[in-house]
This record gives structure tokens, sequence and C-alpha cells, in this order.
């Protein structure tokens, strides 16, 4: 007699996942790990980038390997776990299309936000906002694009 299963987390350890939408989760952890490793170093050496880029370079050269190497181990994982190869559909172009507009309303959501922001922190000079704070708040806005873009994609893969 199989075991069932009742509780949710042992559902998701056994449910079948494609190999996009485990590339989708590497992207969606990639996206939480920079987040909480990278930003906070980045907003507290933000001052420097103006003052002397090259105190910014090391911090940068670092982020690029570690992407290249994260991003090489998790697709060596996935190609010798699941060998099939991706094939793509209209469901794939359609879920593109909608992961592309969804991205780019989040996107002008956000420049809206920031120029908003700006325009009033100008006017008061207790909040005035420098370029590195600019520079900031978009890296921060990319990061978050991608795991939202990321997100609704792994979400509109795993319901149509």
């Amino acid at each position: 007699k199989p075991l069932a299963i009742k509780r949710p987390i042992l559902s998701f350890i056994y449910m079948k996942i494609s190999k996009k939408e485990m590339r989708l989760m590497v992207e969606i952890l990639y996206s939480i790990l920079f987040a909480i490793i990278y930003i906070p170093l980045i907003y507290k050496n933000r001052i420097a980038l103006l003052n002397d880029p090259s105190d910014f370079t090391g911090l940068i050269i670092e982020i690029i390997v570690a992407s290249i190497i994260y991003y090489t181990v998790s697709y060596i994982i996935i190609e010798s776990i699941c060998r099939k190869n991706i094939i793509n559909d209209e469901r794939d172009s359609l879920i593109k299309l909608k992961v592309y507009k969804w991205g780019y309303i989040v996107f002008e959501v956000f420049l809206i936000g920031l120029i908003s922001f700006t325009i009033w922190a100008n006017k008061k000079p207790a909040f005035s906002i420098g370029i590195e704070d600019l520079i900031f708040y978009i890296l921060v806005s990319v990061v978050m694009i991608t795991f939202i873009k990321s997100s609704i994609q792994l979400f509109l893969y795993r319901t149509s």
C-alpha cells in the first residue's frame, strides 16, 4: 500500500520538476543569495564608489567570479540530473511574453517611484539623495526584478 502524502512539504519533495523549472529555481536562489550576501556589502561601500572606484573593482570581480561558479556548478548538476533536451513550444513563448510584460511593468513602477522619491527628496535638504544612492537603488531594482520575473515564470510553468 503506497504511503499517502498529506504534508505539503513532502509533496513538494516528490513532485516532478522539469529542467526549465530547475533553472528558474536556480535563478530565484541566486537572487536571494545575492540580496543576502552582496547587497549589504554594496550598500556599505556605496560612497567609496564615487570617491575611489578602484576600491570597488575587487567587489565587482568577486561578484562576477562567484556568479560564474554558481551558475556553472548549478547547470552541471541540472544537466547530470535531467538529461532530456528542453523542448520549446507555444506555451513557452506565451509564458516568456507574459513574464517580459510583468518584468517591464515592475521596472516601470520602480523607476517612477525612484524618480518621484528623488524629486521629493531633493526638495527636502534632510533627505537628499546622491548618485551613489541612485546606483544602489538601481542595483536593488535589478535583483528584485530578476527575482519577481523568475518567480512569476516558475508559477506560470507550474500552473499552466
